[in-house]
């Protein structure tokens, strides 16, 4: 049963140059004041529910509707902490995907109507390939990327049998722009999204490979030079 035309009202946290996809756990650093606010907001509710949604200028300071992006992600609060300086630290987790409507108040906090969306559960044998193909590739990531838990990670990725999460857990992974996080989120199909990760997922691969081959052909003519 499709919940696509669920509404629900939820505070919103706009965040920069990044985006919070379902199943992903993210923390965050918050020092806007309506920012505050919604976060607390959301703290005071039964099931602690907030809407995550990337802006589309990082500059500006007092996002309305119209400076974010129309899909965001709704997310639980797992914990917050506050700082010395006023800002919070917290950690959310996305939930499922939701279309921002309109909005019911903007003031102390942005307060949206949204819509559910369902993910995306398109089968098969197109989608079996691309989730193949994508698992292939993820086992180069190890090898290319110097970061805590990434040797984890992969094995992970290997045994994900749901393309869909593969799809937002890779994604969350690997050096993407704000538009092609977005891109990814916005799909509508389960091909599309994982077309659109296996062509980002190979692109950013080729640049860390080239990254590597640069950084060695310079420490081998470092290498002559000192000899």
């Amino acid at each position: 049963m499709r919940n696509e035309t669920l509404t629900v009202q939820l505070p919103v946290l706009p965040i920069k140059r990044t985006v919070l996809f379902p199943g992903i756990m993210m923390p965050l650093t918050i020092g806007r004041e309506r920012s505050i606010v919604a976060v607390e907001a959301a703290m005071k509710t039964e099931d602690k529910t907030i809407l995550v949604v990337a802006q589309r200028d990082p500059q500006t300071e007092e996002p309305g509707l119209e400076d974010l992006y129309t899909i965001g992600t709704k997310a639980i609060v797992k914990q917050i902490g506050r700082t010395e300086n006023g800002t919070i630290h917290a950690l959310v987790q996305g939930l499922e995907r939701v279309a921002l409507i309109k909005v019911e108040q903007a003031t102390p906090f942005l307060l949206v109507q949204a819509r559910q969306i369902d993910r995306p559960t398109d089968e098969g044998t197109v989608v079996q390939a691309l989730h193949r193909a994508i698992q292939d590739l993820v086992t180069d990531l190890p090898r290319l990327i110097q970061a805590p838990g990434i040797q984890e990670a992969a094995a992970a990725f290997s045994n994900e049998d749901n393309p869909v999460a593969l799809a937002y857990r890779v994604a969350s992974l690997i050096n993407l722009t704000v538009q092609e996080e977005q891109k990814l989120l916005e799909s509508s199909s389960t091909i599309e999204l994982l077309r659109a990760l296996y062509g980002a997922l190979s692109k950013e691969i080729q640049i860390l490979q080239l990254r590597d081959k640069i950084t060695s052909e310079a420490q081998a003519k470092i290498g002559k030079t000192q000899r």
